[in-house]
Parts: C-alpha cells; structure tokens; sequence
C-alpha cells in the first residue's frame, strides 16, 4: 500500500496557493457579504457588509419597473452585489421525485 501522505501534501500546497493568490488579488482585503432578500439591502449595508448576495429567484421575479428601483437602491447606499443564490425557484423540482 503506498502512503498517501506525498499525495495529501500536494493537495494541501495547492489550496494554500490558491487561497494566497486569492488574497493577493484582493489586495489583501477579505470581503464580508451577506445573503438575503432584497429588502434588507439598508439592514445590511448598516451592519457593515462588504456586499450583498442577492436571490436570483427573487430579483427574477421582479418588474422591469421594481428591477430598476432595486438597482437604484444599491447603488445609492454604495452596496455591490458580487454574488447570487438559490437559481432554482422552489416550485421547480430539482430532482427525481420517485427517489
């Protein structure tokens, strides 16, 4: 049996490379975001987070109109959304529901 020690070793030098090249791009900051509805962009913004996780299922379901107020919103108290979550609105099974 051949020791996987070798093998994690590499495993382990990789990540720490990649989460220091992470950090350099960075410029050494670790951003802090928060994920959640769209009306709690002021809530989020006061508490001090960096940026905001939006709901793709949420700001799918809004009107141009509404969209456009949202987006207004952000950018008025200086908040970037750098990330989205749940892509699948839950009426949408995602899987076979025979399992």
């Amino acid at each position: 049996m051949k020791s996987r020690v070798p093998c994690f070793a590499a495993v382990v030098t990789l990540l720490a490379c990649l989460a220091l090249l992470a950090l350099a791009q960075s410029g050494g900051k670790v951003r802090i975001g928060y994920c959640g509805p769209l009306k709690d962009i002021d809530a989020v913004k006061t508490a001090g987070f960096d940026y905001m996780e939006v709901r793709t299922s949420e700001v799918a379901a809004l009107s141009d109109a509404d969209y456009e107020s949202v987006a207004a919103k952000f950018k008025q108290v200086g908040l970037p959304v750098l990330s989205a979550n749940l892509f699948i609105p839950a009426n949408i099974r995602s899987r076979d529901q025979h399992r």
